[in-house]
């Protein structure tokens, strides 16, 4: 009988043992996983606009690059003359009020990217009419009035482009490629209209204007 409890209390410590390396292995693993997500974000999303980027833009492209979508581009107008004038923090808060844009007017099944500097990306994953891309297209210009209407301090101006494209090989390329064609039919007029407002703010304060947060 004492042989038996001697083995029985082995055989109980041997469980134990068990249980608490199996409990640090998930451990462990979950661990890891979280650290794999958080590479990945890293990665995938921009950190000054908290966008996705052109790393997860590509990978959307390679997944889902023959489906039917909508894209619509725009670009910050005059942001190298914003940075190079009152600094890059008034550019910084330019890229930051676009993504705020764009998150706002994001439909729940589409996606927003910042792919380059100034150069913004939304992916609808539907082809639509063309009254419902002048819908969206407006939509984000009234976003931007709102915007400049609570943070006018220095406005934003984008110039932007919708195109929509039926499934079928390249469905993507193409409907980037006439999205920024449409949108840099825009672009000239949104730069004259920021180098006037640098130009008249530059007058105001007699070129003292001060590069805050350099």
């Amino acid at each position: 009988m004492e042989e038996l409890g001697w083995l029985a209390l082995a055989a109980g410590i041997s469980c134990a043992a068990l249980a608490f390396w199996v409990g640090k292995l998930k451990k462990t693993i979950r661990s890891q996983e979280a650290e794999m997500q958080a590479l990945r974000r890293l990665s995938e999303y921009d950190r000054l606009s908290g966008l996705k980027n052109r790393n997860a833009f590509l990978r959307c492209a390679l997944q889902e690059g023959h489906a039917a979508v909508t894209v619509l581009a725009c670009d910050i107008d005059g942001l190298k003359l914003v940075n190079d004038t009152l600094g890059h923090w008034a550019g910084d808060r330019l890229i930051r009020r676009t993504a705020a844009v764009l998150r706002e007017v994001c439909p729940a099944e589409a996606q927003a990217f910042r792919i380059g500097g100034d150069e913004f990306l939304l992916l609808l994953p539907q082809s639509v009419s063309s009254a419902q891309e002048q819908q969206l297209l407006q939509s984000v210009l009234e976003g931007v009035q709102r915007h400049n209407a609570l943070y006018g301090e220095i406005p934003l101006s984008l110039s932007v482009g919708v195109a929509s494209q039926v499934a079928g090989g390249g469905a993507l390329e193409e409907a980037v490629r006439r999205a920024d064609y449409y949108m840099y039919e825009q672009k000239r007029d949104g730069h004259e209209k920021v180098l006037h407002w640098l130009q008249s703010e530059l007058e105001r304060t007699g070129g003292q204007r001060e590069k805050a947060g350099e």
